[in-house]
């Protein structure tokens, strides 16, 4: 994001098996339309996150140090 690294566990990214009897597993981050990626609850989780709600809104990111 914005030419910055965050990371995110491969133990948050592969969820179990489908329930389908297919043997796939399924994404904590979902690609989307054109270059629109829904990174979700997986990725806030493992970074810090700030929303501000004000006449011109923005949201900051950090990365956590673990």
């Amino acid at each position: 994001l914005g030419g910055k690294t965050f990371n995110v566990p491969l133990a948050d990214l592969a969820y179990e098996d489908l329930e389908d009897g297919s043997g796939n597993c399924f994404s904590g981050i979902q690609g989307g339309q054109d270059d629109l990626w829904i990174l979700g609850d997986v990725f806030i989780k493992n970074n810090y996150c700030v929303f501000s709600q004000t006449s011109s809104p923005s949201i900051g990111i950090a990365p956590l140090n673990y």
